[in-house]
């Protein structure tokens, strides 16, 4: 059965999900519709390459944009506010006379002074330097003297190159023929130190320095004046000790002892009571004193 619609019905409504109704015995669902199907998906590459033809004639290459010459510099913004001021003399006054004069009357910011700074261009590293790591027998002299890295190294039997400087016109000498940049590979652990634990005791003689040098900071740390204890304060931190009342009697009674005294001492009463109280949990009663629980 079609659902009858009142007035007029457009494409446009069977797009709302506001207005769409489900049909009869269907769940309504959401989504949106599929383009026709002369639909083309992905984007449109306009670029006309040439082909392969082109590609085989041409090398194209990316050029490093120069800022040498001055008609490969970016062409200035406009000066709006000289523009603008220009306009209200010659007494615009509207947006719409003021659009149609910058679009008749171009002006530009003056383009800004260059500072020229000179750039000192790149050491020149002679063509037979080595890059690497070096072989263990360059390195067994320098056990001593170095610890780490090293930037490079020079040899006093090399030929020297003499050059110039433009500030101090100082002449130096450069020994390159023996040059290496390299990275010094660590020496060998002995094993007898190994074995001895030498480095175990240099790093506990190194703690107890440190520890003693912390000691010793905390003795010369100025203290603070101590603020002496009140009884206020004293009372904050102890609590009172309840003391346990006595049971109570009659005031006949009180300076007459028990009549009966079955125990031999009191280390025998002591005994007794304790082997009472953990005998009292599994029997029945309020004091403990009656029939073992079964189960």
């Amino acid at each position: 059965m079609q659902v009858s619609h009142v007035g007029v019905v457009r494409e446009s409504m069977l797009a709302n999900p506001l207005l769409i109704r489900p049909v009869l015995g269907k769940t309504k669902s959401n989504g949106l519709a599929f383009p026709g199907p002369d639909f083309v998906y992905g984007t449109v590459t306009t670029t006309q390459d040439g082909g392969v033809s082109e590609a085989l004639s041409n090398w194209r290459a990316h050029s490093v944009p120069t800022s040498g010459c001055s008609s490969q510099s970016r062409r200035p913004e406009k000066d709006f506010v000289a523009m603008n001021r220009e306009g209200v003399k010659s007494g615009l006054v509207t947006a719409k006379e003021h659009y149609q004069y910058r679009a008749t009357q171009d002006r530009r910011r003056a383009a800004p002074a260059r500072v020229r700074s000179h750039v000192p261009a790149p050491p020149r590293i002679p063509p037979d330097t080595t890059f690497g790591i070096s072989t263990r027998r360059n390195i067994q002299g320098d056990r001593g003297r170095h610890r780490g890295r090293e930037t490079g190294r020079k040899d006093t039997n090399s030929q020297p190159i003499r050059g110039s400087n433009s500030h101090c016109h100082k002449q130096f000498e450069v020994r390159y023929q023996e040059l290496r940049f390299r990275t010094l590979e660590w020496p060998s652990t002995p094993i007898h130190e190994l074995l001895e634990h030498k480095y175990a005791q240099l790093w506990l003689q190194e703690q107890k320095v440190k520890e003693k040098a912390r000691e010793e900071d905390k003795l010369n740390k100025p203290k603070l004046g101590r603020i002496p204890e009140t009884r206020t304060t004293l009372l904050r931190k102890s609590r009172p000790v309840p003391e346990s009342a006595p049971l109570w009697k009659l005031p006949r009674f009180q300076q007459i002892g028990p009549a009966l005294d079955t125990f031999r001492d009191p280390h025998a009463r002591k005994k007794a009571f304790s082997a009472h109280l953990s005998d009292s949990v599994a029997r029945r009663g309020q004091l403990g004193q009656g029939t073992y629980t079964m189960g």
